[in-house]
């Protein structure tokens, strides 16, 4: 898992078998495929995430403003990548393995959206330019927060205000 964490899917049978001691044709003819385990891998953290998320939601609906209920929603995904961190300080140092930060930040961009347009315009999806804009801006802050932190929840207060100030700029920046 080790190994598969680092590599993501560019892990060999030769550094299985390396890390593992077992025989390359041992992991060819008798191991899952390792697409498999980490998709699975990855879907159960989405749930987990997705699942405190809703909890929030729910715990705040017409309640919070705007702005508390999206600094509640940013603070509870970087708690919790910080609780995760062995899982993601891999996949923030390594491009290829942003797609689960990519999913995460897709999957709270309703709810933030929400938040930033006013009922009157239309809410740009998280497929459109906006969206799409906005997933790389935020993956790359926490990314960086991550690489030069090590996912430590004491210094999560600079990346948190940075991904408000993202959201902010967004709703300037995207009028339809």
């Amino acid at each position: 898992m080790k190994l598969m964490r680092r590599f993501r899917v560019k892990v060999t049978t030769k550094q299985l078998s390396e890390e593992t001691g077992l025989p390359p044709m041992t992991i060819r003819n008798h191991g899952r495929d390792l697409n498999i385990i980490l998709n699975d891998e990855e879907a159960a953290l989405l749930g987990q995430f997705l699942s405190v998320v809703e909890n929030i939601s729910l715990a705040d609906a017409g309640r919070a403003s705007a702005r508390t209920m999206n600094k509640r929603i940013f603070d509870s995904l970087l708690v919790f990548i910080a609780k995760n961190k062995q899982e993601f300080v891999p996949i923030c140092e390594d491009r290829n393995n942003w797609e689960l930060l990519r999913n995460m930040i897709r999957a709270i961009y309703d709810k933030l959206t929400l938040a930033w347009f006013p009922v009157s315009e239309p809410t740009p999806s998280a497929d459109s330019e906006a969206g799409e804009m906005f997933t790389v801006m935020a993956v790359q802050l926490i990314r960086r927060w991550s690489c030069e932190t090590g996912c430590e929840i004491e210094r999560m207060g600079t990346c948190e205000q940075k991904l408000q100030i993202l959201a902010d700029q967004m709703y300037s920046r995207c009028r339809f």
